[in-house]
This record gives structure tokens, C-alpha cells and sequence, in this order.
């Protein structure tokens, strides 16, 4: 958890879920979800299994599933397998699906499409 008020700037690596109220100037990678609340800032890239973002992103977003929420606030370009938009969410830039790759029945990493 990134409480309200915090700033933290540089890179941020997680293993698992995060959950974002404060702000993150530089890139976070995480192997779980990743949840920007409504007060919740990023200034920089996001990688995730999963993104929820109902706060401000600044940057590239890539991850498995994204849902932008109706407080969403997005700059930059998505990358994921889904995208779901809520009514309300801001969101400029572009957006590319990723392809999964399955190879010999493991998935490897996913590419654009």
C-alpha cells in the first residue's frame, strides 16, 4: 500500500498486488494487480498482470487486463489482452492488444498484435 501524502520516486518492483493512494514518480513492475485509487498519481510506466486505475497515469501502461475507471485520468499508450473503460474515464493516447504465444503449452511472453 502507497498511503495518501506519500511520494516516492524512482523504480518500484513488487511481488504481488499494490495498492496506490500516494505518488510514484518513475516506473513500478509488478508480478500482481496494481490498483491507482482515485487520489492515487503515476508519473511514469506501469507493468502489471493486471492494472485498475482510477486515479492519474502519466505514461505506458502494459499489462494483462486493464480497466480504466469513470475517475480514470490516462496519458500515454496501453498495452494488454483487455481493456475495459468505464463511462467518465479520460483517456488520451493509444492503445495495442497484446498477443499471448503459446509455445510447446507454456505461454511466453506476450508481443503486440
Amino acid at each position: 500500500m502507497i498511503a495518501p501524502g506519500t511520494v516516492i520516486q524512482g523504480t518500484l518492483r513488487v511481488c504481488g498486488d499494490l495498492r496506490m493512494a500516494g505518488s510514484v514518480r518513475g516506473q513500478i513492475n509488478a508480478d500482481g494487480k496494481v490498483v491507482i485509487a482515485p487520489e492515487g498519481r503515476l508519473e511514469g510506466d506501469l507493468e502489471a498482470s493486471c492494472a485498475d486505475v482510477a486515479g492519474f497515469v502519466q505514461g505506458a501502461i502494459r499489462a494483462e487486463r486493464v480497466v480504466l475507471r469513470a475517475t480514470a485520468r490516462v496519458a500515454g499508450q496501453v498495452l494488454m489482452q483487455r481493456l475495459v473503460i468505464e463511462e467518465g474515464a479520460q483517456f488520451e493516447g493509444e492503445c495495442h492488444r497484446l498477443e499471448v504465444h503459446v509455445v510447446d503449452g507454456a505461454e511466453s511472453s506476450p508481443e503486440l498484435a
